[in-house]
C-alpha cells in the first residue's frame, strides 16, 4: 500500500512540474521562429522590423493559455492565465482582452514536430501582417474542387505540379497551369487564386525559411497527402509548390504590384 500511495505521489509531481514548465518548451522554438522572422521573413516580404507580434498557445484540454511577445531583439514571456474550454479557438489571429494575438492550440502544437511546429507559427504569423500586402483573408468559395470534374482536374494540375518538381521538365508546369486555367473557366465563381494568396501563401512562407531542401520536402510530402475536403485544403498544397517555383524562377517575384493576380498567372507570365 505504501509504494502504491508513493507512485502516486510522484505521478502528481511530475503531472505538476510538466504542467508547470509547458511554457519553457514553446520558449525554445520561438527563440528559432524569432531568428527566422527578423532575420529573412520580415526582409523577404520587405516589411519593416517593428512587427512586434504577440502569441497565445492555448492549452484547451488543461484550460490554461501562455503569452508570449517578440521584438526584434527578443522573445518575451509574459505569464499564463486560465482559459474557458468553452471558447471557440483556432489557429488564428484573435482579439484577447482588446489585444491582437496569434493564437495556437497547443494541444495538437506540442505533437508536431520541431519542424512542423515552426511552420505553423510562421503560417500564423503572416496571417498577422498578410494585410500589409493587400492580401485579404477570406473563405474559400471552390466547392467544385469536391465534385468531380473539379477534383478530378485537380489531380491532374497536382500529378503535373509534382512531376515538374521532381523532373525539372517545366514543360509539365506549363500544362498544370493550362490545366487550371481550363478548370477555372468551367466554374468562373471561384476564388482559387485569392484563397491560394490567403492560405498557400501562409503555408508557402511558414516552409520556405525552416525547410532545408524544400525541393525535396514538398515531394515526399505529396506523396502521402490524402485530399480529402480540397475546397478548404487545397491552398496549403499547392500555395508552397507554385511559390517554390516562383523562387526558383523568378527571384523578387513577391514585390509585384500585381500579386493579386494569383500565383499561377504570375508563374506563367514568367514563362511566357
Amino acid at each position: 500500500m505504501k509504494g502504491k500511495f508513493l507512485v502516486l505521489i510522484l505521478c502528481l509531481c511530475i503531472t505538476f512540474l510538466s504542467s508547470g514548465n509547458e511554457y519553457q518548451r514553446i520558449a525554445p522554438v520561438l527563440q528559432e521562429v524569432h531568428s527566422v522572422f527578423y532575420q529573412k521573413t520580415l526582409p523577404y516580404w520587405g516589411l519593416p522590423e517593428h512587427i512586434h507580434p504577440k502569441l497565445a498557445f492555448i492549452d484547451t484540454e488543461e484550460e490554461k493559455v501562455w503569452f508570449f511577445s517578440m521584438d526584434s531583439r527578443e522573445v518575451h514571456y509574459l505569464g499564463e492565465k486560465s482559459w474557458d474550454k468553452h471558447t471557440g479557438v483556432a489557429n488564428s489571429v484573435m482579439e484577447i482582452e482588446n489585444e491582437t494575438y496569434v493564437t495556437l492550440i497547443y494541444d495538437t502544437w506540442k505533437r508536431s514536430s520541431s519542424l512542423s511546429q515552426q511552420i505553423i507559427i510562421l503560417h500564423e504569423l503572416f496571417h498577422l501582417y498578410q494585410d500589409l500586402l493587400n492580401i485579404s483573408s477570406l473563405v474559400s468559395e471552390n466547392y467544385h474542387l469536391d465534385a468531380p470534374t473539379g477534383r478530378a482536374l485537380f489531380e491532374i494540375e497536382l500529378k503535373l505540379l509534382n512531376e515538374a518538381l521532381l523532373t525539372g521538365e517545366y514543360s509539365k508546369l506549363s500544362d498544370a497551369i493550362q490545366i487550371r486555367l481550363y478548370r477555372q473557366s468551367l466554374f468562373p465563381e471561384n476564388n482559387e487564386n485569392l484563397f491560394e494568396l490567403h492560405e498557400g501563401l501562409a503555408e508557402y512562407t511558414g516552409m520556405a525559411f525552416v525547410v532545408k531542401n524544400l525541393r525535396t520536402y514538398l515531394s515526399e510530402r505529396n506523396e502521402s497527402l490524402e485530399l480529402a475536403g480540397l475546397t478548404n485544403s487545397f491552398a496549403y498544397i499547392t500555395g508552397p509548390m507554385y511559390g517554390y517555383f516562383l523562387d526558383t524562377l523568378s527571384p523578387g517575384w513577391q514585390s509585384a504590384e500585381n500579386l493579386q493576380r494569383g500565383l499561377p498567372v504570375l508563374l506563367a507570365d514568367q514563362m511566357g
